[in-house]
């Protein structure tokens, strides 16, 4: 069967963004960067108290953890999620699961096991980098390089060497809420 259809019918044109449109997209996942990047290092500050705390040798900690984060490799599952369900609603998945594993670590890991169910949860988010998307998606081609580098920039600020020396140190919190503070930081994305 042919049809007489005009194919330009059905193309859509594209509106380039606004310049508002993308300083705020640069904001916003350039948080979600920032977010991402302390998470996957805040590890390295936390690592004498998580030992402390919880009576275990380094390298014990480490084969635990290397049996824990093998849930890692299923990241394709939250990747697809987001093609599945759409970018928006992705990138709220992945901010509240920043937030509420985050948040959790805080509130309900008083022994080892829970420490490493919700400490694997928070590295899973962490793999995905599905932030990175829209911004290649949504820049116009010409600015889309400078866009990406820009909110990468953004998630390369060293918030993790920073932080947990104020918290623990000079504020007194519980080591817990080197992790906990992201909770906060994904409200104000929400």
């Amino acid at each position: 069967m042919a049809t007489n259809a005009n194919p330009d019918q059905f193309a859509t044109a594209i509106q380039p963004r606004s310049r508002g449109y993308l300083t705020y997209l640069v904001v916003f996942l350039g948080s979600i960067a920032l977010m991402d990047s302390y998470l996957s290092s805040v590890k390295s500050s936390a690592i004498p108290y998580i030992l402390e705390t919880y009576g275990i040798s380094a390298p014990a900690f480490s084969g635990i953890e290397s049996l824990v984060l093998i849930s890692t490799f299923f990241v394709f599952i939250l990747n697809h999620l987001a093609d599945v369900i759409g970018r928006k609603l992705g990138l709220l998945l992945l901010i509240l699961g920043f937030g509420l594993t985050s948040l959790a670590i805080v509130l309900w890991t008083p022994t080892l096991p829970l420490f490493m169910v919700f400490y694997a949860a928070a590295t899973f988010f962490t793999v995905s980098n599905m932030w990175q998307v829209p911004a290649s998606e949504e820049a116009p081609a010409a600015r889309r390089a400078r866009m990406v580098t820009i909110i990468a920039a953004i998630g390369m600020l060293p918030l993790q060497a920073i932080l947990p020396p104020i918290m623990v140190d000079k504020l007194g919190l519980n080591w817990r809420w080197m992790y906990g503070v992201s909770f906060f930081s994904c409200s104000r994305c929400w």
